[in-house]
């Protein structure tokens, strides 16, 4: 066997070449410090298993969508669970402790997104323009460098429409005003952490209209074509009660 076949081998087996729909690549971006100990990890596990209950249950979002699970809870982001399709999509149970390196998980999360895109590109399947949900409690403990290097190119990415951001904190001690950096188009949604299991649901239900529509394409020039010529549905706004920083 030769390099391109092994090459080609890894890219199958990290996607599931029998399905041809076009995919929409989610990201979690989740925070587990110590903080998020308790009752709120548990609602975030709840909201996780009500996000794939919704989704597996909708035929053509279950082959559609693609969802990795990031955490940020130590000295370094990790990979919980890398993408898979949601009809495959197992949520494991996270816990709390350590530290919040929210920036350093940013910069991982679109790296993640751009290997993801690639692969799509060289398996031949169209995407959709992809999401990041950015949930924390609290403040990022990475040195200021990192978060200034992360929020460049996370805005670069946007503006260029490469990903759609959904910036969320939880509680009264999440830091709204780093969170706003996070978005040029969508402001920071604050939550009661007993309304997780309700953001994910409308996550959910909203993912999987993107995913049901015309939004998609083999590059990103091609899929945001496609999106400002109304072929994608837009969103519902948020539940009522939900603070807008």
């Amino acid at each position: 066997m030769d390099d391109t076949q092994a090459s080609e081998e890894t890219l199958q087996a990290r996607i599931n070449t029998d399905n041809p729909e076009p995919r929409c690549a989610c990201v979690l971006l989740l925070d587990t410090s110590a903080s998020m100990a308790g009752e709120p990890i548990a609602e975030l596990n709840q909201g996780i298993k009500a996000f794939a209950e919704a989704l597996q249950d909708d035929p053509l979002a279950r082959k559609r969508t693609e969802v990795a699970v990031i955490s940020f809870g130590g000295e370094e982001p990790e990979i919980q669970s890398p993408f898979s399709e949601m009809g495959a999509f197992e949520p494991i149970e996270l816990h709390a402790g350590g530290r919040t390196p929210m920036a350093a998980s940013i910069l991982a999360a679109l790296d993640q997104l751009q290997e993801r895109k690639r692969i799509y590109q060289e398996m031949g399947v169209e995407f959709f323009r992809p999401w990041l949900i950015v949930m924390t409690d609290g403040a990022p403990t990475d040195p200021p460098a990192v978060v200034d290097r992360a929020f460049t190119k996370l805005r670069d990415w946007e503006d260029k429409k490469h990903v759609n951001v959904f910036p969320v904190g939880v509680g009264a001690n999440a830091d709204m005003a780093f969170l706003a950096r996070a978005s040029a188009t969508r402001e920071p949604l604050r939550l009661h952490q007993a309304q997780l299991p309700q953001f994910f649901e409308w996550a959910s239900a909203n993912l999987a209209a993107v995913s049901s529509s015309g939004g998609h394409g083999s590059s990103d020039e091609e899929a945001n074509r496609r999106v400002a010529a109304g072929e994608q549905v837009a969103l519902t706004p948020p539940p009522v009660g939900w603070e807008i920083a």
